[in-house]
């Protein structure tokens, strides 16, 4: 595709949706929908409104206080957009969970 008929789908996790929409709006691409619903027993079930056969994602999540429920999510959203014949699959994290653990903390 041209870069004028190119169309990216973005997608907002739910931990900082602000933040992905000043992402978005800055680079001009609007957030496209996703069904998200939460059971009482703590899972969730992701769907994506809008087909995403043949084209790029992007995800934008961060890290937040519930870090686990967010890397699910996140999981689950990409694996939905792979499902759907998507082109490729782009996660931007802004805040990466657990990149402190991989530090070397004593000699070996």
């Amino acid at each position: 595709k041209s870069l004028a008929m190119r169309q990216d789908i973005v997608f907002y996790g739910s931990s900082h949706r602000h933040l992905a929409q000043l992402i978005s709006k800055k680079h001009g691409i609007r957030g496209s929908p996703l069904i998200y619903k939460r059971y009482h027993n703590r899972e969730f079930h992701i769907e994506l409104g809008v087909s995403v056969r043949g084209e790029d994602v992007f995800i934008i999540q961060s890290g937040s206080p519930t870090i686990n429920d967010h890397i699910m999510e996140v999981l689950f959203i990409v694996q939905a957009a792979k499902l759907a014949g998507a082109k490729t699959v782009t996660v931007i994290m802004p805040y990466l969970p657990y990149c402190k653990m991989s530090r070397k903390r004593r000699a070996r």
